[in-house]
């Protein structure tokens, strides 16, 4: 069973491996065209083309959309690690009092309830 960190953390590698960034779309057509690179400084990455004449309008989303992720994605993950990071349970001693365990114990299952929630919102742990 595959972890939410250790998912990251195959993201991550992914992202590292590819081409850095910045990267930027651009058309080599017309205005909302049918053939979309993504390059970073010029080098193309990536080639967007369809000459069916349908779908011009959303293939200049599709490159925007892939340009944009190669930065979007090393800082939502490293949010999103951040958070994992912050979901660390209370550890519960013997010189707590009665209360100060029950509050322990409802703070630790609200922070596994969360942690559920962000492994399966990655679509994770399954």
């Amino acid at each position: 069973m595959i972890t939410a960190h250790d998912y990251l953390t195959e993201v991550e590698a992914r992202a590292d491996a590819a081409t850095n960034g910045p990267w930027q779309a651009i058309t080599t057509g017309p205005r909302k065209g049918d053939h979309w690179h993504v390059t970073d400084s010029g080098q193309s990455i990536a080639l967007i083309h369809a000459s069916d004449g349908e779908d011009e309008d959303t293939r200049q989303c599709d490159a925007d959309f892939i340009a944009a992720a190669r930065s979007d994605l090393p800082r939502m993950t490293a949010a999103l690690r951040a958070v994992l990071d912050l979901l660390e349970p209370v550890k519960i001693t013997g010189e707590m009092q009665s209360y100060e365990i029950h509050q322990a114990e409802g703070y630790n299952e609200a922070l596994r309830d969360l942690a559920d929630t962000i492994t399966e919102k990655l679509g994770v742990g399954e």
